[in-house]
């Protein structure tokens, strides 16, 4: 007892023995983890099982875990589902699963979004509450938290959904002390809605106007947590969602990743510093915990046994925010990956900036580089498409700024975001070359040689060592003492982005860094200053909320506003022929502006000639999509049409011919005493069957080659074992 006294006595002097020393990264011991499932009822929504929380609650070392529950409305409601909430334990925690269904709507007053069958509800202006207005908002949220006050007698400290909007967080910290609120990972078009450029794998206070937007000082009295561990090298840029601890993530990896992918995650959260270390993990009740118990069970065994051994600490929610809350945080926020800094990434994210470097041959390289500045939230009104985004403003973005490599080995890059530089040459700027060592001072990390310091990453701003001479790579290949040489503004194009601008001062010592809007205006997000000692990078925080709309065109795609451009959009005939109420004659269009990104269309007219042999089906208010989308056409009978199509007074199909076949196995006479009707039934059959068989093909090919990959991987596994 009295060693523990004189401990507790010393921690006072020893925190200010320490305060400005610089100290070096170690891992934490314990990992503060937090285990959040969502639970959906039956309604038409992506409905969810009841088994979920029957199994969890029934299976050994899982049962005992501080489990945590966000309902939906249709499982509260639903009295079977209701049966199941109540074996929850109260040393488990519930909380609300904010998705808008048909049901919700229409108890709260409120005009659902949708179709009314929900086919159409994983869109985020449907699905989500950005789609409505703040009073329908505000219907919605009352109607699902007095449902939820009347089972359990008290409101929830937790919420979860994977868009919301800064009005309803702050609502919902005002109004019923919600403490924590889950949001989804980092996705860029992954699903309907795209979150791009925030802090992950650490919770955070977010500002009052922007759910990605920290603000440490003033934010709401709430914290945000990210769903799901991201792999900090991997699921950068991710548009294929593989590289999570997600068991719908990884275990649809085309190498088959297994459990020791999630233990490879939890591994490397765990070796952070005690201030960022933390892990959130969790199973929607939906497909993905139908397809994937096996796996999610496993990962909640593995963490169950980290418990135990005390290198793990299980937290509900609530728990953890007032650890959060109850603990200075004077420490850096800032994650490494991969053996940082000889090899791997560092992720820092500061107060008015989020930065990340890697290790490439040629040195520490800065590749990701965001502009915490005061954002708006952009949905303070209804979303008006049913994509949505939240993109933080990027001063340089490696997984959108690329060159494409010219190999005829390579396949062609589809211009989807990059993990890896396969088949592109990523851009970015190279700080220093050698190799360094990390330091924790105060909120700041410090990269060093042995003999000085190199770069120091500041909540506010960056700098490196003056005797450096960073270096913008290809396709620039200038470094930042050749930008100031040279004087003149200097323009760069990359595919799908307004052009790059640089303007060096070479009087001032400054190079100003941004983008040129539709208007021909340089919008400056960085500053670089040359100073006796070092290089200053100043994000610019006075950049204004018109400036910034004016770059919508990449970080608000669905308001940009852009018109539809024929040169970079698609349009393709699947076929212009098919056999009478077998299938359809299908035209594919994807409107694209002239950055080649989604755009929308206000206008869609279609003309059939002659008028009353077919049907058209076009989508319901073609002005609501930024995507992809079908025009089918159909028949009763053998028909002969010519098609014209216009969108937004562009001719886009003028007289194009599709011919319907009768079904010659039904109508053989038919067939029998017309002989071209016979040709063109036999020639659509014969293409849709090898079509059919090509398929077939890849299937059993993709089959096979996975299963040799695994019968290679067993062999080399055992081969390791023995040798």
């Amino acid at each position: 007892m009295r060693k523990i006294f004189f401990r507790l006595l010393l921690l006072p002097v020893l925190a200010w023995m320490t305060a400005g020393l610089q100290m070096p990264v170690e891992a934490a011991e314990s990992i503060p983890t937090v285990i959040i499932n969502q639970v959906r009822g039956d309604e038409c929504c992506l409905p969810g099982a009841q088994d979920l929380i029957t199994t969890l609650l029934e299976t050994e070392q899982v049962k005992d875990l501080p489990l945590a529950w966000a309902l939906r409305y249709d499982a509260l409601v639903n009295e079977s589902f209701s049966k199941e909430i109540k074996k929850i334990p109260g040393t488990q925690s519930t909380g609300i699963l904010l998705e808008v269904t048909p049901q919700l709507a229409s108890a709260s007053g409120v005009l659902y979004k949708g179709q009314p069958n929900g086919s159409d509800w994983a869109s985020s202006r449907n699905a989500f509450l950005i789609g409505y207005s703040q009073t329908e908002r505000k219907k919605l949220i009352d109607t699902v938290f007095t449902e939820y006050f009347r089972q359990f007698e008290r409101y929830p400290d937790f919420t979860v959904a994977w868009m919301i909007d800064s009005w309803s967080l702050a609502y919902l910290a005002r109004q019923y002390g919600v403490r924590v609120h889950e949001l989804t990972k980092e996705q860029f078009e992954t699903d309907d809605y795209t979150l791009y450029g925030g802090i992950f794998n650490i919770p955070y206070r977010p500002s009052q106007t922007h759910p990605l937007i920290p603000d440490f000082e003033n934010g709401l009295n709430l914290l945000v947590m990210r769903q799901t561990i991201s792999d900090l090298t991997k699921n950068y840029g991710s548009y294929d969602s593989f590289y999570t601890s997600q068991p719908n993530d990884y275990k649809s990896h085309p190498d088959g990743l297994d459990t020791n992918y999630f233990i490879q995650l939890f591994t490397e959260a765990k070796q952070q510093t005690d201030a960022n270390a933390f892990v959130l993990i969790g199973l929607e009740n939906s497909t993905e915990w139908q397809q994937y118990r096996e796996e999610y069970l496993a990962q909640l065994r593995y963490i169950s046994e980290q418990v135990k051994n005390q290198t793990a600490e299980a937290l509900t929610p609530f728990a953890y925010y007032n650890e959060y809350v109850n603990r200075k945080q004077e420490s850096a926020r800032f994650l490494t990956a991969n053996g940082f800094p000889q090899s791997g990434t560092l992720w820092y994210f500061g107060d008015t900036y989020r930065a990340r470097l890697e290790v490439w041959p040629e040195g520490i390289v800065l590749t990701d580089l965001r502009l915490y500045a005061n954002l708006l939230d952009p949905y303070t009104d209804a979303a008006p498409t049913n994509r949505s985004y939240y993109v933080v403003p990027a001063i340089l973005d490696s997984s959108q700024q690329f060159v494409e490599k010219e190999s005829a080995s390579l396949p062609r890059f589809r211009g989807h975001p990059v993990r890896t530089d396969q088949g592109v040459t990523r851009f970015g700027m190279r700080l220093i070359p050698g190799a360094v060592s990390v330091m924790e001072e105060g909120r700041s990390i410090v990269l060093k040689s042995d003999t000085e310091e190199l770069v120091r990453l500041e909540p506010g701003l960056f700098t490196v060592q003056s005797s450096q001479d960073p270096v913008l790579t290809t396709p620039i290949s200038l470094s930042l003492n050749e930008l100031l040489t040279v004087n003149t503004e200097q323009y760069f194009t990359f595919a799908r982005h307004p052009r790059f601008v640089l303007q060096p001062k070479r009087e001032t010592g400054e190079i100003s860094v941004g983008w040129e809007n539709r208007e021909h205006e340089i919008v400056s997000l960085l500053s670089v200053n040359k100073t006796e000692n070092s290089w200053k990078f100043v994000p610019n925080q006075s950049v204004t909320v018109p400036q910034l709309q004016s770059l919508a065109m990449m970080f608000q795609p669905d308001q940009a506003g852009l018109p539809i451009d024929l040169t970079t959009s698609v349009f393709y005939w699947h076929n212009r022929e098919a056999i009478v109420n077998r299938n359809p004659i299908r035209l594919y269009i994807d409107p694209r502006n002239s950055y080649s990104r989604p755009t929308q269309i206000r206008r869609l007219d279609v003309t059939e000639s002659p008028s009353d042999q077919i049907k058209v089906q076009k989508p319901d208010h073609p002005e609501q999509k930024l995507e992809p989308f079908y025009i089918d056409f159909t028949a009763s009978q053998s028909a002969t049409t010519t098609i014209g199509l216009t969108i937004d007074g562009n001719i886009i199909e003028e007289k194009t011919e599709i011919r319907f076949y009768p079904d010659c196995a039904r109508d053989v006479l038919v067939c029998i005493n017309d002989l071209e009707k016979l040709k063109g039934y036999l020639r659509v059959f014969f293409t849709e069957k090898t079509s059919n068989y090509r398929e077939q093909a890849k299937t059993l090919f993709l089959d096979a080659q996975r299963r040799v990959g695994e019968v290679i991987k067993k062999f080399s596994q055992t081969t390791r074992k023995y040798l």
